[in-house]
């Protein structure tokens, strides 16, 4: 049965859907500030399922909105963001001021107080930024300043920070962070730049346990590192690379016997940790076709043994929580490539990715993309006669291994978009993923081999008329090894068809299916019907009735595990 939400959710929706009629109203000469407001609401009523090694159903009911507000005027900015979840899909319920923020800029200057957000370089060093679809969320409270002085530009910040791991929201960590920037432009084709943040954890809650669990730490983090960046006609180099030190945990050391998460986590936190990364890139741009080269290698832990964070949220010794390396390989729009998406690892990871480009005429285009990552190196258990873990390759391993222990990623994709005419468009492909999976301690492992054909194909009969059809398949192959023993084959198959209005209103019906094996009780088919409202201002509306397949849902390489859902979902987005 549908329950009407009610409570200060409900208010804070009609409060800002009352404000945009009035001030889409041309009697209301009053709403003339320079003032931006931005309203979300989803709202989920149904049942929600999990299959991890047992199947379970709960009724889930959810309620969730966040009003942003933004003012300027003259070099003058500021912005308030209230959130409230009455009845919340993920964590806790709750309603609070989430953000807010005072800046202003001058004509060579910046200066701002509240909620930071900030990119240097390509992320290895800082990188504080927002991502709602995963509810990522590295911002820092502070004071931040820039100073541009022609050719160099130079910039510092300090702040706090209460972090919650996306994949783990209910332990929550506490970071104090400095960090300074400078950038200086030689040519208008060549800019370097250095960068350096320190990085202060000061506690952890842990309200995973019935007793929520505050821990007093003290764990100091450095990173730091150069970047550089040439541009040579159609071509673009650009190098970025950075070092970080984790020094212990000098408050609380590991308790032999306490199993609690926050205190299981510091198990490794009795010696300090250094890691390194680089990220580089090489491009070309030709009037029809272009050519990017992309090489990560992130190792900035590979010498302990760490827990698994979806059980202990955030592991203090690996990458910082402030540092967001570019993942290098390609993320799709097809349903079915992103059902098995290939996750990125900042701790231990070597990978490259090549992509080609290629407009071979205003009504064709074509692109190709092949990547391989891999584990930058391995750590092998205790042996009998010592207690320590042993690392497998030495030194800073600079290619990916195709060796099965270190769980190679091949990865490759071929898209062919093709509109003869303005009113046809055809889009389709094919794709190959190789993900291997190792156990160290068993010396065995698993290989999903997974082949996917989506075609897309939208028409316009007339000028307010639209059809849309999306179908896709993917063959799954799993297979065991070292025996290479099959466990087993299986299709997925995705297919939606939609009709759409004036270009601003869409019927969507369809459904995922699968002929994978199930466990008693357990669907194979989640079919569902859609209905999207494209309004004034950029604004949206979404009404969703069916079923979802759980799964990951994955965003700029970032993965949250998401549960099965069979009921109603709505979703509201005004701009005004």
């Amino acid at each position: 049965m549908l329950g009407f939400p009610r409570g200060r959710s409900a208010a804070l929706t009609a409060i800002s859907i009352l404000l945009a009629l009035s001030g889409a109203g041309q009697a209301v000469q009053a709403w003339t500030l320079p003032i931006r407001a931005a309203l979300r609401s989803r709202y989920g009523d149904g049942q929600e399922s999990t299959l991890q090694g047992i199947l379970k159903k709960n009724d889930k009911q959810y309620f969730e909105n966040r009003l942003d507000l933004d003012f300027s005027s003259g070099g003058w900015e500021g912005g308030l963001s209230v959130e409230s979840r009455e009845h919340a899909e993920f964590s806790d319920d709750f309603t609070r001021l989430r953000k807010g923020y005072i800046q202003y800029t001058g004509d060579k200057f910046m200066l701002r107080g509240g909620t930071l957000y900030t990119l240097v370089g390509r992320g290895l060093t800082l990188d504080l930024h927002e991502d709602r679809v995963i509810d990522f969320d590295n911002t820092v409270r502070g004071f931040m300043g820039q100073v541009d002085l022609g050719s160099l530009r130079v910039m510092a910040l300090g702040g706090w920070s209460s972090y919650m791991d996306y994949r783990s929201p209910k332990i929550i960590d506490d970071h104090s962070l400095v960090a300074a920037a400078l950038e200086y432009r030689f040519s208008p084709t060549v800019s370097a730049g250095l960068s350096a943040l320190r990085d202060h954890m000061t506690g952890r809650t842990d309200h995973l346990s019935e007793e929520h669990v505050t821990i007093d730490t003290d764990i100091p983090v450095l990173v730091g590192g150069p970047h550089l960046e040439v541009i040579s006609g159609a071509w673009e180099v650009y190098l970025e690379s950075s070092w970080k030190h984790s020094g212990y945990n000098r408050l609380s050391p590991y308790l032999e016997g306490v199993t609690q998460a926050p205190i299981r986590q510091y198990r490794n936190l009795t010696r300090s940790v250094d890691g390194a990364g680089v990220y580089g890139t090489l491009s070309w741009a030709g009037d029809k076709a272009g050519l990017t080269f992309e090489y990560k290698n992130y190792q900035y832990n590979v010498e302990t043994y760490c827990t698994s964070v979806q059980t202990t949220g955030f592991h203090t010794t690996g990458a910082s929580i402030f540092q967001y390396p570019p993942t290098v390989y390609k993320e799709h729009l097809y349903h079915l490539l992103n059902r098995y998406p290939i996750t990125s690892n900042p701790d231990n990871e070597i990978g490259m990715q090549l992509e080609f480009n290629l407009t071979a005429s205003e009504k064709l285009d074509f692109q190709a993309v092949a990547s391989l990552t891999s584990d930058a190196d391995l750590l092998f258990p205790p042996a009998a006669d010592h207690g320590e873990w042993r690392r497998k390759r030495t030194g800073f391993p600079l290619l990916p291994s195709v060796a099965e222990r270190f769980d190679p990623r091949w990865d490759t994709f071929i898209d062919i978009r093709w509109h003869p005419d303005d009113n046809l468009r055809l889009q389709g492909g094919y794709g190959y993923r190789r993900i291997t999976e190792y156990m160290l301690i068993t010396r065995s492992g698993d290989r999903k081999l997974v082949h996917t054909l989506p075609v897309q194909f939208e028409w316009l009969p007339s000028p307010k008329l639209s059809l849309h059809l999306d179908l896709e398949t993917q063959h799954m192959h799993d297979k065991g090894f070292p025996y290479e023993r099959v466990r087993d084959n299986w299709f997925n198959n995705y297919a939606a068809f939609g009709v759409g209005w004036n270009q601003r209103v869409i019927l969507t019906v369809g459904s995922e299916f699968t002929g994978k094996k199930t466990l008693p009780g357990e669907s194979s088919k989640w079919p569902f019907s859609e209905l999207s409202v494209r309004l004034t201002n950029g604004g949206s509306f979404n009404l969703f009735y069916g079923s979802q397949r759980e799964g990951l849902i994955c965003s700029n390489g970032l993965c949250k595990y998401m549960p099965g859902f069979k009921g109603l979902r709505a979703e509201m987005s005004l701009f005004f």
